[in-house]
């Protein structure tokens, strides 16, 4: 029996069925210079099982989980700096 695996969009929670129209987020540093990038990628099954990947069920969401991850990196470094 194989398993299936089942992926919610990490903005509304729909849960996602067989549309094309999904998209990948994920937060890295920049090459060269340690600033946070943020990738934005069509859905790939094997990327979206990746740990740390986030799920988005269309553009405007993962736009969302994009400025989110900005963010979290921005308060990051700045709580960092004032230690």
């Amino acid at each position: 029996m194989s398993r299936r695996e089942t992926f919610h969009c990490d903005v509304c929670g729909v849960e996602r069925k067989e549309s094309n129209h999904w998209f990948l987020v994920f937060l890295h540093e920049a090459s060269g210079h340690g600033s946070p990038a943020v990738s934005i990628q069509p859905w790939d099954f094997r990327d979206a099982c990746m740990q740390g990947t986030q799920h988005a069920c269309g553009h405007p969401h993962a736009c969302v989980l994009a400025e989110r991850r900005f963010d979290e990196r921005q308060t990051q470094r700045l709580s960092e700096g004032a230690q």
